[in-house]
């Protein structure tokens, strides 16, 4: 079993290019081991950095906000956390390497596409962290379940369906 990776941030406002916010937090982070041994601060830099650039489609609001994205891009294989600390991965900006990482190593992020899979029709957010409980050991939180929902519309794991009340989810058709 692979190490999966819990934290996962708030999903862009309004990102007409998914690539192109992640790239914009990635972008944050140090290129080289050299020049992430002269960064003390990973977080402070992420923080600074991103408000400086991200306009409206990425908040990072606090220290807390930045290590939730220092874990997220390394989930998806995008950042490497070394001796020195953290550093841009040589991994390319590709969407089809990140939806792999997504589904293999964000914690619960295949579950939530295998009970998408499994409906007959769009589900909320509410009734996929319901099954995703019943299914689980541990209790779910339903706030996690509507990031990677989110998340995995935007990486076009699944897609989001108008409805009339809330926002329902499919399995993408384009899942690969």
């Amino acid at each position: 079993m692979s190490l999966t990776f819990k934290p996962i941030p708030e999903p862009p406002h309004d990102a007409a290019d998914v690539l192109e916010s992640i790239a914009t937090v990635r972008a944050t982070l140090p290129a080289t081991e050299a020049e992430a041994a002269d960064t003390p601060d990973c977080c402070a830099r992420v923080l600074d950095r991103s408000n400086e650039s991200a306009g409206r489609q990425i908040q990072i609001r606090d220290r807390d906000d930045a290590a939730t994205w220092l874990t997220f891009l390394r989930a998806l294989e995008l950042a490497v956390d070394g001796a020195e600390g953290y550093r841009r991965a040589e991994q390319k900006l590709e969407l089809a390497p990140i939806q792999t990482a997504f589904q293999d190593r964000v914690h619960g992020a295949q579950t939530v596409l295998d009970v998408l899979g499994a409906a007959a029709e769009p589900l909320s957010a509410a009734t996929v962290t319901e099954r995703v409980d019943a299914a689980s050991r541990r209790p779910v939180q339903r706030e996690r379940v509507g990031r990677v929902l989110e998340w995995a519309a935007l990486l076009e794991l699944a897609e989001q369906v108008t409805s009339e009340d809330e926002p329902r989810y499919q399995i993408s058709t384009a899942t690969p």
